[in-house]
């Protein structure tokens, strides 16, 4: 297999977050200077051990990226320094997952500069995940590594690919292929098939109704189950929803006819979601009274919590909370995986929109109120 130090070049000289490692001292065939439990355990401890904050934000960015750099030294000179140790897959492995595999410096003020204040090395990017494809590769095929770490490394693989963009979605498909063929009733293949609709929902609508449909004949119950939520959430679809919210009402979207409707998927932990409420409540002061709703459904487990919450922010909309989490009522019906999940409903009842958020909502909006 092609080694990292071949295919990564030397670092940027200010380089404070790297996710590739350059010009490694350790060679691959140094003995180890300690066993591999030692080595294996010094490992988790960093993991498990929360990187320092405080300070300025590029401080925090600073500590995160030290320890994320060190993390994967420690997992590469694991892997390499243990040629003969069959529990080296599971370095392995960690090396796979880590996503946003290129270097980048601090040339600005994160808060005020956002995406501007780091300098991007897309060369590293490239070469880093060639790297953890070719070790990918080498998990599925090699003999003798033990099944519960070859489907870690599959999910891992998958994950990478999900989290960088500009992934091929064919790279991905052939993944969870694999995961399929070898974990055909595994709950996991859930998840991966969700986060791989997602991304088909951002970049090839028509092949994530394709999808579904497929999903719909599995032989995997709980994909079918799975499929059957996410199909109800389709743009087309009528949206059925009925439930008492938290402050009494009684809340029936084949009431609201006539109307249009946001149904928002949210929670108060969720810093996307929160981000998104000013411009709901943006909208909703703004077109409330010529025709438009909100309607949320909170993941949220603390009832008081969420009670403070929308009465501190001024939110007049009616809630759904049965305190489940993740395991909402509504959230497992309609096969919610992530939030914010904003879907827009118009006059006819039927869904127009599954990713009406930001400027995209009032456009909507008025395009529906004919305004």
């Amino acid at each position: 297999m092609t080694s990292l130090r071949s295919l990564l070049r030397a670092p940027l000289a200010a380089v404070v977050y790297s996710l590739t490692c350059a010009a490694f001292s350790l060679a691959a065939d140094t003995p180890a200077a300690r066993t591999f439990d030692e080595a294996w355990q010094e490992y988790q401890g960093l993991a498990k051990t929360p990187p320092a904050t405080g300070g300025s934000m590029a401080e925090t960015i600073t500590a995160m990226g030290a320890r994320n750099h060190r993390l994967i030294r420690m997992a590469w000179e694991i892997f390499e320094g243990y040629p003969k140790e069959p529990r080296r897959w599971l370095a392995a492995v960690e090396l796979i997952r880590t996503s946003d595999g290129y270097i980048y410096e601090i040339v600005g003020d994160p808060v005020k500069d956002g995406q501007k204040a780091f300098r991007r090395d897309h060369a590293a990017r490239i070469a880093w995940g060639a790297y953890a494809k070719a070790l990918y590769q080498q998990v599925i095929t090699a003999p003798g590594v033990p099944e519960e770490t070859v489907k870690a490394a599959i999910e891992a693989y998958c994950y990478r690919l999900n989290m960088t963009p500009g992934s091929p979605n064919g790279e991905q498909r052939a993944a969870i292929d694999e995961f399929a063929r070898r974990f055909p009733q595994d709950a996991k293949l859930v998840g991966l098939e969700q986060r791989y609709y997602m991304t088909m929902q951002a970049t090839d609508p028509a092949g994530a109704v394709e999808l579904i449909q497929r999903l719909l004949k599995s032989d995997n119950p709980a994909l079918r189950q799975m499929a059957e939520g996410k199909a109800r959430l389709e743009t087309g679809k009528t949206l059925d929803l009925k439930f008492t919210a938290l402050d009494g009402r009684e809340v029936d979207l084949a009431q609201l006819r006539g109307k249009v409707v946001l149904v928002d998927f949210w929670a108060t932990w969720c810093g996307p979601c929160v981000a998104e409420l000013p411009n709901v409540k943006r909208v909703y002061d703004q077109y409330h009274a010529k025709g438009f709703e909100v309607i949320s459904v909170s993941l949220d487990t603390d009832k008081q919590k969420l009670l403070d919450f929308v009465r501190e922010r001024g939110l007049p909309w009616p809630q759904h909370f049965d305190g489940k989490g993740w395991k909402n009522e509504l959230a497992q019906r309609f096969a919610v995986s992530a939030i914010p999940a904003m879907m827009l409903v118009g006059p006819d009842g039927i869904i127009v929109s599954n990713d009406a958020h930001g400027a995209k909502l009032e456009a909507e909006v008025k395009r529906l109120l004919k305004l």
